[in-house]
């Protein structure tokens, strides 16, 4: 992931409300994920941030509509996602790649 685009999605990431990240962990609570690789991994599969809840095979990410599940973690305690923690996303996304 190159660096305008890490910052495009720290912010996005921090526009994730508290309250909607709460209700999509519920959302997904107790379903199984699919498997399939993420946009970042593949960039033709943009269309897979509607998916409410899949493993991505190439990164090992798990991701929960649009987001990674750690993200929505860490914004479902109302924790600003911060530059270190990009700088881990995008740490695993390269290895990956």
């Amino acid at each position: 992931m190159q660096i305008e685009n890490l910052q495009s999605e720290l912010k996005r990431f921090n526009v994730l409300e508290e309250v909607e990240a709460k209700s999509i962990l519920a959302c997904v609570e107790g379903q199984n994920p699919i498997f399939r690789s993420c946009w970042y991994c593949n960039n033709a599969h943009e269309r897979l941030k509607n998916l409410d809840f899949f493993l991505c095979f190439a990164c090992g990410i798990y991701y929960l509509f649009g987001y990674p599940a750690f993200i929505v973690a860490i914004r479902s305690k109302g924790i600003i996602v911060t530059q270190e923690d990009m700088l881990k996303f995008k740490a695993v996304l390269d290895e990956a790649l």
